[in-house]
């Protein structure tokens, strides 16, 4: 969803996690606002536009630090360690960059695919979260997607729906699917989902045996993993 423009006398930038590759050029691509590509940054660290990269913000509205920890900006520039892009001139912050998963050496957002999945697999919004895990045994880190489906449905129609949603979508490969009641998502107190909680306790065996599903209205332990 676009976010809008920066009010007057503030700028927004998007910058690559790694310096280098092919630039946004100077003047425009992920840069919003006077001042917005240059400085510091050379032009092959600013993202084009559509480009999604680490989120920097200036202006008089942004603070200088945070009480006895120093400053908080790099000349004026502030790291807010959100993923975000500019689509026609328009931001769009898409998650946390330490919330970026890693699969097979590429960074993806989970929120983009759990926004696929709320799109277009019936599950219970806003119980789905995608984060990445490696068991023991597992070679690489994989691809596991929690979710909370309404009464009736059945698991399996949508573990497999939601695979190859993800896969269209995506390109990933999904190792598991796993249905959780809604109150065993681990929540912020300002209710965002807690993905690393939950990847800890994935990669613990802690949901081996409480994987539920709703059953005629009443929540029962019903399958564990597809």
């Amino acid at each position: 969803m676009p976010l809008g423009v920066p009010t007057p006398g503030h700028a927004l930038r998007i910058c690559r996690a790694e310096a280098g590759g092919e630039g946004g050029g100077e003047g425009g691509g992920g840069g919003v606002g006077e001042g917005a590509t240059g400085g510091e940054r050379a032009p092959s660290e600013i993202a084009r536009a559509g480009e999604t990269g680490l989120l920097e913000v200036r202006g008089p509205g942004i603070m200088l630090g945070y009480a006895g920890r120093g400053p908080a900006t790099v000349k004026g520039w502030l790291e807010t360690g959100d993923l975000a892009r500019v689509v026609e001139g328009q931001l769009q912050v898409v998650g946390r960059a330490d919330d970026t998963l890693v699969l097979l050496g590429v960074n993806h957002a989970p929120v983009e695919i759990e926004s696929i999945v709320l799109r277009d697999v019936d599950v219970l919004a806003p119980h789905v979260a995608a984060f990445s895990a490696r068991r023991e045994g597992e070679a690489t880190a994989g691809l596991v997607v929690a979710v909370t489906l309404s009464a009736g449905v059945d698991g399996a129609h949508v573990a497999r729906r939601l695979r190859a949603a993800i896969a269209g979508g995506t390109g990933l490969e999904t190792r598991q699917v796993v249905v959780l009641r809604p109150d065993a998502f681990p929540r912020t107190a300002l209710g965002k989902v807690q993905r690393r909680a939950l990847q800890r306790r994935y990669e613990t065996g802690e949901f081996d045996a409480t994987l539920c599903l709703p059953q005629d209205g009443a929540w029962g332990v019903w399958q564990q993993v597809w």
